[in-house]
């Protein structure tokens, strides 16, 4: 069983760090820098982040250009959900879009997928996209149309339970800490340190941007096309990798 939480400036990293603390089991390596937009950080599993950098290049997605891919397996990310022992969390704000790609390869994975969706006002979603990536306001009312129009399309094929900004922090982490109870994802014992950042100075993967995890967006530039990356992705029409450089290919 794998958990989810999903969301774009939204409120999931505040859900992700109390959970951390109370004990429950995130993907790691995190990404825990403190940032401006987010001081008490991130806390998300920087692998995860890489993985959907690929997916969204592949697919020419961006966090101005936000899209819905279709249901594809990667075989990288089939590798990594299975690499670590289960059950376990991942908060990476990409996967409001990228959930069809992480559900097929979850399912051929054998993996199970659950979900937090965390919601907030859509008119404070937009002016925190405008205030932490730049977007004009037309720009960012449609991203957020796009989000909700993505998220709403995961919550059928995958069990999730909606959160809200406007709830009292102790409420939403405690409806989110029992749903993941009930579906197998137990906490140990809380964590009464700070976490230390994995990353040792950064993952290498140079976007440039403040913030790392909520400011990424997919990493490239906007124009470039999927032949300019990994072609990883089964059923494309382009040879899927197992590992880089392997050649290796399996079957949609």
């Amino acid at each position: 069983m794998v958990g989810l939480i999903l969301g774009r400036r939204s409120g999931t990293s505040s859900l992700a760090r109390d959970l951390w603390y109370r004990g429950f089991p995130l993907r790691e390596p995190l990404d825990v820098r403190p940032m401006k937009s987010q001081p008490l950080a991130h806390f998300e599993c920087w692998e995860a982040r890489h993985i959907n950098r690929e997916i969204m290049h592949h697919f020419r997605m961006g966090s101005s250009v936000p899209g819905i891919p279709p249901f594809l397996k990667y075989v990288p990310l089939m590798e990594w959900l299975g690499a670590v022992e289960q059950p376990y969390i991942i908060k990476e704000p990409n996967i409001c879009l990228t959930w069809p790609v992480w559900y097929r390869s979850a399912e051929a994975a054998g993996i199970n997928l659950v979900a937090v969706w965390c919601r907030r006002e859509p008119e404070e979603q937009a002016i925190s996209l405008q205030k932490w990536y730049g977007m004009d306001a037309e720009t960012s009312k449609w991203c957020v149309e796009m989000y909700e129009m993505s998220l709403t399309a995961a919550a059928d094929k995958i069990e999730t339970l909606e959160v809200h900004l406007l709830q009292n922090q102790d409420d939403r982490v405690n409806e989110a800490a029992k749903f993941f109870k009930r579906n197998g994802i137990k906490p140990g014992k809380p964590r009464d340190c700070d976490p230390v950042d994995a990353r040792e100075g950064g993952d290498g993967d140079g976007d440039g941007k403040e913030g790392g995890g909520q400011e990424s967006d997919g990493g490239r530039t906007q124009g470039q096309g999927a032949g300019d990356g990994p072609d990883a992705v089964v059923g494309s029409g382009e040879p899927a990798v197992a590992g880089e450089g392997s050649g290796a290919r399996v079957e949609a």
